[in-house]
Formats: structure tokens, C-alpha cells, sequence
């Protein structure tokens, strides 16, 4: 009988034909001393991805676990791919990477697993990562976040909570320290974001030097392709997440950011002559007692002539200057 893995990789993949291959082979390029699982999840892609799956999984049936879907699980309902993956999941330790991303460092593995056995106060760790975009660049992802700077060796809840910095393929964490939330909270760490604030409130997320793994960023992707304010739409609700999953103990923080993604949805619909759009986020601010203390009357006052009478604010502006 075969030992029992120590690491569970869990994939996702959907139409990622010309990239999950790339992804199964940087999972089995890994040099480890001990077992591993890879659990790689197909939401009823519509191209290949699933062929390719069966492919390699009927070449490393020891390794490989596919779970290949006849009906898209993830429109039927948000985080139903993740509690199907995490029930499926045996090691010790979960490691994430989605199909279309790759890991790049054969002994990412190795080293996490040694970091997270060394560090028993640290329920995760992480690495840092590349960006790949469809020409061909890269971008150090740590450093493209923190304006140039990598993160000293721990990360705390008000790390994570003021910036989202930590690439998805780099993380790894104790599926023990995951059981321990509620099932409402499970739900929500679909989102990274939303895992790496709840594991931070079991303690310190640890940062293991080295670049192990690549995101692409492609159309379809991620949300960093989608339009710009989808992004803020899913930014905010992610803030209203992370507030339940912290019970608030950052809440200068995310109100502070929800300000600034309001304020910045709003100039946004402004400078492209769409200034009704900005209504909702105008709306949101006024409606919130946290958002309407941090900005000013006067600020409020012209962003409404701005949405409401666009005219009126021309006219206002030529004969101010």
C-alpha cells in the first residue's frame, strides 16, 4: 500500500488546453523526500484541458488524482470547487496552484515543507513568483506589489489586509489550521485573499526566499484582466469578507480601502463622460458612516454635481478658472 502523501497539490483548471500541461509537469518535476498528491479539479472545460488531464494522470496514476466534471461546478454555486477539492485533499499540507500558473523551482516543495515543520507557530508560508504576460515579459511579483521590495521573513493580518501581494501558486499551509474554521468561512476562502486573511488569524504567514513559481496573466485568466470596475465591484465585496473573517480588528483598514476604491470608481466614471455609473459608489459612501467620516463635504458635494449634472460642473469649473 502506498504511503500517504505528505502534500496535497490542489489544482483548478477550466480552458486552460495550452497551459495545464505545463502546470502537471511542474508538479511532477518536484524532488521531494517525501509522497506527494497532485488533485487536479476540471470544471467542464470546452477544449482540451480534460484530455491532457487524462493523459498525464494515465501516465503517473500515483501521483495524479483527476476530477473531471460533465457540468460546470463553480456556476452552480461559488466554492463548491473548493469544498470538493479540500474533501478530496490527504496530505498534511496543501499546496495551490492553478492550472494556467507554474511552478518553476523543482524544490519548492521540499523547502516549504521544511519551513512549515521548523515554524510550527506558522499556519502558511509562501514564496514569490513571477508574472508572465502574453508578450513575453515577466514581472518579480513581490516587488511589483511593494513598490519594489520583498516582505521580511513573517507577514501579519494587517500585512495581508492592506494588500493582496502574495501570488496564489506560492502558498502552502496545515490543512489542520483550515479545519479549524467555521463552515461559513470555508466557504469564502474560495478567494485567496480571503484564505491568506483567515490563516493569518492563527498566526504569523511565513516568507520562504526564492522565486518558485510563474501567474500568467491572459485574457480570461484572472481578474486582473476583467473591466476596470468589475475589478473594484469584486475588490469591495472581497473587503466585506475580509471584515467577517477578521471580525473587523482591521476595520480602519478596509474602510479606508473601500474609500479609496469608491473614490477612484468614481473619477474613473468621470474621466470617461459616464459619470452615472458613479452613482452606486457615491451612494456608498454616503450610506456608510466609516466611508462618510474620511471624506469631506465639499469633496461629496462636487462628485454629486459631477455625476448628476455634468453640464452644471463644466459650467462651474470655466467660470472658476
Amino acid at each position: 500500500m502506498a504511503a500517504a502523501p505528505v502534500v496535497s497539490i490542489l489544482c483548478t483548471t477550466y480552458n486552460h488546453e495550452a497551459f495545464i500541461r505545463e502546470a502537471l509537469e511542474g508538479f511532477l518535476a518536484q524532488r521531494t523526500s517525501f509522497p506527494f498528491e497532485v488533485v487536479v479539479h476540471d470544471d467542464a472545460s470546452k477544449d482540451r484541458t480534460a484530455d491532457i488531464i487524462r493523459e498525464v494522470a494515465a501516465q503517473h496514476p500515483d501521483i495524479i488524482r483527476p476530477i473531471l466534471q460533465t457540468e460546470n461546478q463553480y456556476s452552480q454555486e461559488r466554492g463548491r470547487v473548493t469544498r470538493i477539492m479540500r474533501a478530496a485533499a490527504r496530505g498534511e499540507f496543501i499546496a495551490l496552484c492553478e492550472g494556467d500558473d507554474q511552478w518553476i523551482d523543482p524544490g519548492k516543495l521540499q523547502r516549504q515543507v521544511d519551513h512549515l515543520r521548523a515554524h510550527p507557530e506558522q499556519p502558511l508560508c509562501f514564496t514569490n513568483g513571477y508574472n508572465a504576460y502574453p508578450d513575453g515579459t515577466r514581472q518579480d511579483y513581490l516587488r511589483s506589489w511593494l513598490d519594489g521590495q520583498v516582505p521580511g521573513e513573517v507577514v501579519g493580518l494587517r500585512d495581508i489586509v492592506t494588500r493582496n501581494f502574495i501570488p496564489t501558486a506560492s502558498i502552502m499551509f496545515r490543512r489542520t489550521v483550515l479545519n479549524t474554521f467555521s463552515d461559513e468561512v470555508q466557504r469564502l476562502t474560495a478567494f485567496d485573499w480571503l484564505l491568506l486573511t483567515a490563516m493569518a488569524t492563527r498566526g504569523p504567514l511565513g516568507h520562504v526566499d526564492g522565486i518558485t513559481c510563474v501567474r500568467r496573466v491572459h485574457e480570461g485568466g484572472s481578474i486582473s484582466m476583467k473591466p476596470f470596475l468589475e475589478k473594484i465591484d469584486v475588490n469591495l465585496h472581497l473587503l466585506d469578507q475580509v471584515d467577517l473573517i477578521s471580525d473587523r480588528h482591521c476595520a480602519d483598514l478596509t474602510d479606508a480601502r473601500r474609500t479609496e476604491l469608491c473614490a477612484t470608481a468614481i473619477q474613473h466614471t468621470i474621466d470617461r463622460g459616464t459619470p452615472r455609473q458613479g452613482l452606486p459608489y457615491l451612494d456608498r459612501i454616503r450610506r456608510t458612516p466609516a466611508l462618510r467620516r474620511t471624506t469631506s463635504k465639499r469633496t461629496m458635494m462636487r462628485w454629486w454635481i459631477q455625476l448628476n449634472s455634468p453640464g452644471l460642473a463644466r459650467w462651474i469649473h470655466r467660470f472658476r478658472s
